[in-house]
């Protein structure tokens, strides 16, 4: 909403924010809320997050706009540098 993204891509945002939000809280690490999701699993589905952020709003008619391009491709980026500067082997509570 604070981008003024059409109605598809604002689900489509809404949807991987929530999903992402969910991975975050359940993921072994200090922050989570239960630990159920082993590190580098995280790692993994952050991974298959990337092209699914520029597939499913596309499937969805989502990537129409010149700015919901550009969003979803800006948030693709930022999830893969996170990946790829996250050492997922690391024991993060050391």
């Amino acid at each position: 909403m604070l981008f003024g993204l059409r109605p598809e891509a604002r689900t489509a945002s809404f949807a991987f924010a929530g999903t992402y939000l969910l991975v975050s809280a359940l993921t072994d690490y200090p922050l989570a809320l239960k630990r159920v999701i082993p590190f580098p699993v995280h790692g993994r589905i952050e991974l298959v997050s990337t092209p699914a952020l520029l597939l499913v709003p596309s499937l969805m008619g989502a990537l129409k706009g010149g700015k919901e391009r550009a969003y979803f491709i800006g948030l693709a980026a930022t999830v893969l540098s996170v990946y790829t500067l996250t050492d997922w082997k690391a024991d993060p509570r050391a």
